[in-house]
């Protein structure tokens, strides 16, 4: 997690017999932060003493968003609920991860603010959500009235804080027929953590369900009929790796994915296709996680059944595939993704290079998007069939 880069250090108030040598840090991310949105924030205790220390992190913490012209109150709650008392040795610490959802209404610069049972205060710059130029302003002072909450903020709870992306999201066009091709690709979390405080535990551990969805489309004949489709639900099982403290080290491990995916074509007769496989994805990161750096990414993967008509799909797509990219979050990104087949003779690679651009005064975000496919399969219908051609076009998520 990015944190902001004046961390504001304050002594706990609790007595000293029971803080004495021990002081806390709130650290808040760093950059713009959606109104309305769910953020992380880290609590680190610091036994600056001589003697060992102990201290109980509480689960739930109430806190106090500031800003010039409001202040409103918010409530912290411990990522993953632990009841441990922590010991702190000489010089050591413990690190502790809260979310917090941040007021519809709050924008600009404002203090996250503890006050009891120990002060602690974290910079935050606010920017407002989508749609907050169309909402009313928000009221700056006095409880708001149960029976007027929005419906949407049920929502929030129920189901946007588990919904997410999983694959790229793009929309791209090329000369070659078939000329347009897009891909929509979401998750569900329907279990588990999606951070941990622990930095010697897994940052994240969840049970997902999610779909994606990769057509061809032949945008320019008449009644512009869709080419091949491939529908891709899936069950997978996902551990992140936490942040390292250690902000030099060169080599990260990302976690691992382990799954079962379906993938179909919706089609019958002679088009008919489909396949189901387990597999297993993992990653590592070279270099900066906020600058330049590498992304190295197999996925290694079994077949669990075919259909007649594609049964012979291993000699194309192999058993794995490796993703290799190299750019910076900011910046451009090129990723290469290339797939062996059982025999070595086929097989397929797909370059994409992205690149962000802003409209600030339209708030349009987004990356312009340039793919190279060339080889076997790049949709099933046509997994036997060998082609080459660029596209172009816009990504949402890449």
């Amino acid at each position: 997690m990015k944190t902001t880069p004046l961390i504001l250090l304050f002594a706990l108030v609790l007595g000293s017999a029971r803080a004495g040598g021990v002081s806390l840090n709130l650290l808040a991310p760093a950059g713009p932060q959606t109104a309305g949105s769910e953020i992380s924030v880290d609590l680190l205790w610091l036994n600056t003493g001589a003697e060992p220390r102990s201290v109980r992190p509480p689960a739930e913490l109430d806190a106090i968003l500031r800003q010039p012209q409001s202040a409103r109150p918010v409530r912290l709650r411990e990522a993953k609920t632990s009841s441990r008392i922590v010991t702190l040795e000489r010089g050591g610490f413990a690190r502790r991860t809260y979310t917090v959802r941040l007021p519809a209404g709050s924008r600009g610069p404002s203090v996250l603010a503890i006050d009891a049972p120990f002060a602690a205060e974290a910079l935050l710059d606010i920017a407002p959500s989508f749609d907050a130029a169309l909402a009313p302003p928000a009221e700056t002072s006095g409880p708001a009235a149960p029976g007027l909450r929005p419906v949407a903020g049920r929502l929030h709870r129920t189901v946007l804080e588990n919904f997410g992306f999983h694959e790229p999201i793009y929309f791209l066009y090329g000369a070659d027929e078939p000329g347009a091709k897009f891909q929509l690709s979401f998750r569900y979390r329907l279990a588990g953590q999606s951070s941990s405080p622990v930095a010697s535990e897994p940052a994240g551990r969840g049970l997902y369900v999610a779909y994606t969805q990769r057509s061809l489309w032949n945008i320019k004949e008449p009644s512009s009929p869709f080419y091949d489709t491939s529908y891709m639900p899936e069950l997978m099982f996902e551990s992140l790796a936490p942040e390292s403290p250690d902000r030099d080290r060169l080599v990260n491990f990302l976690g691992y994915q382990a799954g079962y995916r379906h993938e179909s074509n919706g089609k019958d007769g002679d088009d008919s296709r489909s396949l189901d496989i387990a597999y297993l994805r993992s990653g590592l990161l070279i270099g900066h996680p906020d600058g330049w750096r590498a992304l190295v990414v197999p996925r290694v993967f079994a077949y669990l059944s075919t259909s007649t008509a594609n049964d012979d799909i291993d000699d194309y797509r192999g058993f794995g595939e490796l993703l290799v990219g190299f750019g910076r979050n900011d910046g451009i990104q090129i990723n290469v993704t290339g797939m062996i087949g059982r025999d070595w003779d086929k097989g397929s690679v797909q370059v994409d290079v992205t690149q962000p651009i802003k409209i600030p005064a339209v708030h349009f975000d987004t990356f312009l998007h340039l793919q190279f496919f060339d080889g076997y399969g790049e949709c099933l219908r046509d997994y036997n069939r060998r082609s080459s051609t660029w596209r172009a076009g816009i990504s949402l998520v890449r």
